[in-house]
């Protein structure tokens, strides 16, 4: 279902229009149920794959896709707050479950608890968690399944740079595991999920884009979304060069970036997610299940379903593997491809729309160089006969006025 819907153009269209949203240039915005900010426009974006993944998850019918697409296009378009933004998720997914249960009234408490139920067994009970990691690890955790044992981190190299930036003051800089504590994150939130997914691996995107320090505007904070090695590579060198770092530090932090760069492609890379069945977690189940339920005989139904699916913890740790039986991966649109992609497609969608009312000639002279000249030839053509019809047409009548008149 996930898949069909993300390749859907008008879903395209959708994710693009907010990357591209210019309320949320300027906002350092949280994003429920964490305190993770989000960097320029991506805010709207991850509240949009969230409220995508959560209806693959919890409805599956295509019959609601084109009522959701479009609640959720007019919900992203007046809508502009986090907490307005995640209450209206949950009133879209409460509205298209009652249309699945045949419920008109969703303010009665048995219709209520109808809902919540519905919506518990999906997303919890028969629900997942999720691992974020770059496409090019795709293969082998389909094939091994996710081991932290086995994860290739570069612990050699991160140890030497954090030691790099901790002797410049800049303590914990890079995130990394230790061999001795390896382990992976995963998470129960999917909008969080794909945001970790846009910027792994982790350690390159603190490594180059770190909001903590390169607090200024130096810095292109959003080059590892983009997957831009250039502007990371920019990022590093000014934020050596503005702290005194030696060419030797300089180069052992740049052959990090270059070697790790190479070895995952990350610039032909998309973030991929693994849905880990909450089951096999041992989370498929909430303690205050019960508790829910009554609160919400007093409460809006929406409001109660945006508790139910909110998790207080940004991440869990997990050090046991997770089998490939477990899990099932799926690969997301990169930033690129909402934003670039999409550019040209509105382009020339829009471009048509001209062509279809006024332009058409124009439209032909782009395409086709000789169009202009054949044109040209064509009309000269016809002028010249134009010409000779009238000047036979005026001999005929003199001829005929003569004749009449010397008959």
């Amino acid at each position: 279902m996930l898949d069909k819907i993300l390749a859907r153009t008008d879903v395209k269209e959708l994710l693009h229009k907010a990357l591209t949203d210019t309320r949320f240039n300027s906002k350092d915005q949280e994003f429920s149920p964490n305190s993770s900010l989000f960097i320029y426009n991506l805010y709207s974006v991850i509240i949009a794959m969230d409220s995508i993944i959560k209806f693959s998850i919890i409805v599956d019918d295509d019959k609601y896709v084109e009522e959701f697409i479009g609640q959720l296009r007019r919900m992203l378009k007046r809508l502009d707050t986090k907490e307005d933004l995640m209450y209206g998720e949950s009133k879209l997914l409460c509205q298209i479950v009652s249309r699945i249960l045949n419920i008109e009234d969703i303010d009665d408490y048995e219709s209520k608890k109808q809902i919540i139920s519905y919506i518990y067994d999906k997303y919890i009970v028969n629900g997942y968690m999720f691992y974020s990691f770059n496409s090019k690890l795709k293969d082998k955790f389909l094939l091994d399944g996710i081991d932290p044992r086995n994860l290739e981190i570069p612990y050699t190299k991160l140890r030497q740079v954090s030691h790099i930036f901790n002797d410049h003051g800049y303590l914990n800089l890079i995130r990394i595991n230790y061999e001795d504590d390896v382990h992976i994150e995963i998470t129960s939130s999917p909008g969080l999920a794909y945001l970790k997914a846009l910027a792994s691996p982790s350690y390159i995107s603190d490594l180059c884009t770190n909001k903590e320090y390169m607090n200024d505007d130096k810095y292109d904070k959003g080059a590892i979304y983009r997957k831009d090695y250039e502007a990371c590579r920019n990022n590093i060198i000014k934020f050596c060069k503005n702290g005194n770092y030696s060419l030797k530090d300089m180069t052992i932090i740049m052959n990090l970036l270059v070697t790790e760069w190479n070895r995952l492609d990350i610039t032909a890379s998309h973030p991929a997610i693994a849905f880990i069945k909450r089951s096999a977690l041992g989370r498929n189940y909430l303690k205050d299940f019960r508790q829910i339920l009554l609160k919400a005989e007093k409460q809006d139904v929406a409001k109660t379903i945006q508790e139910l699916m909110e998790d207080k913890n940004e991440f869990e740790i997990r050090y046991t593997p997770i089998t490939k039986n477990e899990m099932f991966i799926r690969e997301l649109p990169s930033y690129e491809e909402i934003y670039n992609e999409l550019e040209a497609f509105v382009f020339q969608s829009e471009k048509q729309i001209i062509l279809n009312e006024d332009y058409m000639d124009d439209f032909k002279e782009e395409i086709y160089p000789n169009y202009l000249h054949k044109a040209l030839n064509s009309y000269g053509k016809s002028t010249i006969l134009g010409l000779l019809g009238i000047l036979m047409i005026t001999l005929g009548a003199t001829l005929i006025i003569l004749l009449t008149y010397y008959s």
